[in-house]
């Protein structure tokens, strides 16, 4: 045998084993990160955490931090600790001045939501208390001015009905002298049949609103829970006469 073969054949067999060498912190971070953007890619929210802060282990980046806090926020909806790494963010003196910009920015939109969250209204309900309106006590109905106020327009309105009808009259009885002769017996005569006609209006308009009113009144007496009415009064004039239309609910 050949001594020089035999030297290398028991140097190769006498060697220890080579081992791989170990990552280096920065490969390390570069292979968490790439896992971490695939995991939140696929929607694994929790695992993209998880490789994130690895990668952090191995450089502590404030990016790193950045994207954690952000994952919390967004897709976790744990406001909290996202509120908690944007703030280690602002405090890392490596951070870019870009960052910890956006990192106040998240800050104050999730310290704006929830003190929104913490000042509600006060929520209304189908039984309110007795005191809710002040002294007013729910389900009781205060009188209503409305009768009233029929009443006072309808009486006003037959007096004015009135006047017009003494004008009418006077209008009439011009024609009958032939006061301005020709002409003026026209005019007379149109002036008399308008103010005839807006006095017959006025008279029934007034009378029909007043009586509704004190119909109303006598009604509210009795009734336990009268409704509130709504009044709709449509006159009418013909050259034959005038009339009057008064619908509505009570």
């Amino acid at each position: 045998m050949n001594r020089p073969a035999c030297v290398i054949a028991a140097l190769l067999i006498s060697a220890p084993p080579a081992y791989a060498a170990e990552p280096t912190p920065a490969e390390v971070f570069q292979q968490r990160t790439t896992e971490a953007e695939s995991a939140h890619a696929g929607g694994r929210f929790d695992e993209a955490v998880a490789r994130y802060l690895e990668a952090y282990q191995a450089v502590p980046s404030p990016d790193v931090l950045y994207n954690v806090g952000y994952i919390y926020e967004v897709s976790l909806k744990k406001p909290d600790l996202a509120s908690d790494f944007y703030r280690r963010v602002v405090r890392d003196s490596t951070s870019r001045p870009d960052l910890v910009k956006l990192a106040t920015e998240r800050i104050a939109i999730i310290d704006a939501a929830a003190a929104a969250n913490t000042v509600r209204p006060n929520v209304l309900t189908e039984t309110p208390p007795d005191n809710v309106g002040g002294k007013v006590v729910v389900g009781e109905e205060s009188s209503s001015a409305a009768p009233w106020v029929l009443v006072g327009i309808g009486g006003a309105a037959i007096v004015s009905g009135l006047v017009v009808g003494l004008a009418a009259s006077s209008a009439h009885g011009d024609f009958e002298d032939r006061v301005g002769g020709l002409k003026g017996m026209r005019d007379n005569a149109d002036s008399g049949k308008t103010l005839s006609v807006a006095s017959d209006v006025l008279w029934i308009g007034g009378s029909a609103l007043a009586l509704t009113g004190i119909i109303w009144l006598l009604a509210e007496d009795d009734a336990p829970a009268p409704r509130t009415g709504v009044l709709q009064l449509s006159p009418s004039v013909a050259p034959s006469g005038a009339g009057l239309t008064l619908t509505g609910g009570f």
